[in-house]
């Protein structure tokens, strides 16, 4: 049983070590990237009882041995990231809780990038992919860039014109449980966990409000990471170690019995 603990170890250590590797590699370069949190548990112990005598007589002592970790699972730690200027007015950051809704296809996805672009045909999509805001944002492509408000409404100044009307309205998305929502490159799906998307206006329902010419930055903590990294690699060490004992004491019992 020592043998399954430690493989149980440096299973769970790599996890833990892809995990921080993951996180430092998209941190800085991904907007709006929220951290994967992994969840372990600590497996029933296996009980032993032995007869032990002592000066009153028999008594029964149990001995728990531990049978190692298992991973239970991956959520998101949607906490909020540092809000940083661009001074592009088509970079938009939700400054609480929300995310955009985009097209995929036939599909909804959600994220927390907030930098878009303006298509050729006027059409507000992400800036990588090119996936239209849900619901569709049409644009003049001639007109100046749109002035977005911390409530998502859109106005533009249509060409020859010296007043601004609104075209549109970018709702954000708010779920029972967003930690449990399934990561699909810089996407996000609802899951069973998760609950279906409750679509409303910023600052309506506990939704964040929109900031824009500002980019979300990832809350991913860099050290912190890095020392998640090594921690992560000692306790494989230590794991491996666990594993050959455990295989020393197994072959001992053997030859015990088999003498």
């Amino acid at each position: 049983m020592v043998a399954w603990a430690g493989v149980s170890g440096v299973v769970a250590s790599d996890i833990e070590v892809k995990n921080s590797a993951h996180i430092v590699a998209n941190n800085s370069r991904s907007a709006g990237f929220k951290k994967p949190v992994q969840e372990f548990a600590s497996l029933f112990s296996e009980v032993k009882r032995y007869a032990v005598q002592d000066e009153s007589g028999a008594v029964s002592t149990a001995i728990y041995n531990g049978l190692g970790v298992a991973h239970e699972g991956t959520t998101i730690d949607m906490s909020q990231g540092e809000m940083i200027p661009t001074e592009d007015p088509l970079d938009l950051a939700i400054e609480g809780e929300g995310l955009f809704a985009v097209k995929r296809g036939d599909e909804t996805v959600y994220t927390r990038d907030g930098r878009f672009k303006k298509s050729p045909e006027g059409k507000l999509v992400t800036r990588v992919g090119g996936n239209e805001v849900s619901p569709g944002i049409q644009l003049n492509p001639k007109s100046a860039a749109p002035t977005i408000n911390s409530r998502g409404e859109v106005f533009e100044i249509p060409p020859g014109e010296q007043l601004p009307v609104k075209v549109g309205q970018i709702d954000l998305a708010k779920f029972s449980d967003p930690t449990a929502l399934k990561p699909v490159g810089n996407f996000y799906e609802a899951t069973v966990d998760s609950g279906e998307a409750i679509i409303g206006a910023a600052e309506v329902e506990e939704l964040g409000s929109i900031r824009q010419g500002f980019k979300e930055a990832g809350n991913g903590a860099i050290i912190q990471e890095m020392v998640s990294l090594l921690k992560a690699e000692k306790a494989s060490q230590a794991a491996s170690e666990a594993i050959k004992k455990g295989f020393e004491i197994e072959t001992a019992s053997i030859r015990v019995g088999a003498s």
